[in-house]
């Protein structure tokens, strides 16, 4: 059929908005109605892209992010073309689709797009139109085989079971941290959302797990069982110690020992390098060259890899850690390095969420941590109201509680006195205040904090482009 291209990437970013976007509006009720029917219709005429390289597929509540940049970052290192998608973006669109290590360009982008859009118009004309995600799932696919990419490494969106992605089957399936999450759309209970998460384990296909509480390891094993897959779970059959100060060194099967530091602080880190090693690990078993790569070059790939937002540190006066948790786990995780890395700092909170999330719940957890916290909402119809995120601060105890009408008001509140200024709770969030940042501020003194000493243009976020906002 014939289909007018789009012009431009605002143009392509305006068509994109026409459709149903989950990220923005989550709609519990209708995505429980959701399945795989549309993608799987696309995948096929599309001439199943996702068959043209080898897939690693992650899933998780907690380090599925940073496992899918650790893995590209490894396979870029052995010599692979390498394709990553990642989910949500913290200041542009463009972020989500990777190839050879780069964001495509606006241009590139929009060519994507061009390139499935007649099977985009012709569900849409049929009356079954594509949701905002599983379109940019599809150009994802789609992009890497244009692009020549040996392999693609997704990570999946939300839950597994019925997520976008689930509609490949990949060479290796990995399931980072599991805990309470999006309830409202995967269960209330750990064994519920385990199996959500475990859905994308497809019959054969071997599978890495970091480690699990009881209730959800065993829904996963069974999950491998019935599925006769291999599965390979951190502390069981491969490790990760520490090797020194933030160093650690990981023994995975099929590989030597590698030693590594890391960029981003925190053992949870450590854990997620490991469990993309084993990854890499599986899929060099059937790739002479990735077997080629030596352990120091695969060291390096995990040393030299900082991803975004994760306690990322930007130097400055006061500096400022940028995260983007906001679930139980990666809140106990962030809690961790402050009392490990910064236990004698005056601290300051800049904070937001999404209405869905539980602060009565999730506050307790960093509370104690801060004397001073700003509360704020970033825009869009999800976000909660800061007076609500200020009443149960003041209910925990925090002797100090402000609320901001947007995050540039929420950082300046926090700064003045402060040793620390901590800004959580949220991508939006997160992206709100990134591009507020200023890296090349002078180094930190902490002496523990030496991640972070590696040249303030390398923390630098990514510069928006036009047209495209949260």
């Amino acid at each position: 059929m014939s289909t007018h291209a789009l012009g431009s990437f605002d143009e392509a970013y305006a068509y994109l908005a026409r459709f149903t976007n989950y990220e923005k509006r989550m709609d519990a009720a209708a995505l429980r109605g959701v399945d795989l029917s549309r993608m799987a219709r696309f995948v096929e005429r599309a001439g199943r892209p996702d068959r043209a390289y080898r897939v690693a597929h992650v899933a998780g509540t907690k380090g599925k992010g940073s496992t899918v940049e650790y893995l590209a970052a490894l396979l870029g290192a052995a010599g692979a073309r390498t394709g990553l998608y990642t989910s949500p973006h913290l200041l542009h669109m463009c972020e989500r689709i990777r190839v050879a290590g780069r964001e495509l360009s606006p241009a590139a982008f929009t060519a994507a797009l061009n390139r499935v859009l007649p099977i985009l118009e012709e569900a849409r004309l049929l009356g079954d139109p594509l949701t905002f995600f599983e379109i940019v799932t599809g150009m994802a696919l789609d992009e890497f085989r244009a692009a020549g990419c040996e392999y693609g490494v997704l990570e999946v969106g939300l839950g597994g079971r019925l997520d976008a992605t689930n509609v490949v089957t990949p060479d290796v399936a990995a399931i980072a941290n599991l805990s309470i999450d999006h309830t409202q759309i995967l269960g209330d209970t750990l064994e519920e959302i385990a199996a959500e998460k475990a859905a994308i384990i497809k019959p054969g296909v071997p599978v890495v797990a970091a480690p699990a509480l009881p209730e959800a390891r065993r829904v996963v094993d069974e999950a491998a069982r019935r599925a006769g897959s291999n599965l390979l779970r951190l502390g069981d059959d491969f490790h990760v110690a520490a090797d020194g100060p933030r160093r650690f060194v990981a023994t995975v099967r099929g590989l030597s020992a590698v030693r590594f530091s890391l960029r981003n602080p925190g053992w949870h880190q450590a854990e997620n390098a490991a469990l993309a090693l084993q990854v890499y690990a599986l899929l060099a078993a059937g790739d002479a060259r990735l077997f080629r790569a030596d352990a120091e070059t695969l060291g390096e790939a995990l040393s030299r890899t900082l991803v975004p937002a994760r306690i990322q540190l930007f130097p400055g006066s006061p500096p400022v850690i940028l995260d983007v948790a906001h679930n139980e786990a990666s809140f106990r995780a962030l809690a961790a390095v402050l009392r490990h890395d910064w236990p004698a700092v005056e601290r300051a909170l800049v904070f937001a969420c999404a209405a869905d999330k539980d602060p009565v719940r999730l506050l307790p957890i960093l509370a104690p941590l801060f004397r001073r916290a700003v509360f704020t909402r970033f825009r869009g119809p999800r976000a909660e109201d800061a007076e609500r995120l200020a009443a149960a601060a003041r209910a925990q105890g925090v002797p100090e509680v402000r609320v901001a009408p947007d995050a540039a008001a929420a950082l300046s509140l926090a700064r003045p006195g402060a040793g620390l200024v901590v800004v959580t709770g949220s991508f939006y969030l997160a992206g709100a205040v990134a591009p507020l940042l200023e890296p090349a501020a002078p180094a930190v003194s902490s002496p523990s904090q030496v991640y972070a000493a590696t040249g303030g243009h390398e923390a630098r976020p990514p510069r928006p482009v036009p047209g495209a906002v949260l």
